[in-house]
């Protein structure tokens, strides 16, 4: 795991660095390729060993989560292009991801309750 942790430690600053000359877009984009890319590594090296978790069980854990993101995220993109708030950026922003949050919570709440419940059973015993 500490080998692990060096080397995104080492790779993470670097990619945001060099991304950083180009745009902040570039290193929104990079960072999230790279947090992509390295999700294989990052099952070989820590959780293989680990947890002694298969790549097709690790992978299957985010099936519905990622393919209800991707269809909010093209609603959101597809509303975003038609219709602006008469508030500014921030504002916009706000209003337009909590309504984005709600509405895939509660798809993932239709879809898999039983993630739902245990998400919200970790929240509610977690005392701060």
């Amino acid at each position: 795991g500490l080998r692990w942790v060096l080397f995104v430690l080492i790779v993470t600053p670097l990619v945001i660095y060099f991304s950083s000359l180009i745009s902040i877009n570039t290193v929104a984009f990079m960072r999230a390729l790279l947090s992509f890319v390295l999700i294989i590594p990052m099952w070989w090296m820590q959780l293989k060993p680990m947890a002694h978790i298969k790549l097709g069980e690790y992978f299957a854990q985010f099936i519905k989560p990622y393919l209800l993101l991707l269809i909010i995220a093209a609603a959101c993109l597809l509303c975003s292009n038609f219709y602006e708030l008469p508030f500014g950026t921030i504002v916009n922003a706000v209003i337009k991801g909590s309504i984005a949050v709600a509405v895939y919570v509660g798809l993932l709440w239709l879809i898999d309750k039983k993630r739902m419940v245990e998400i919200y059973n970790l929240l509610h015993g977690y005392r701060p």
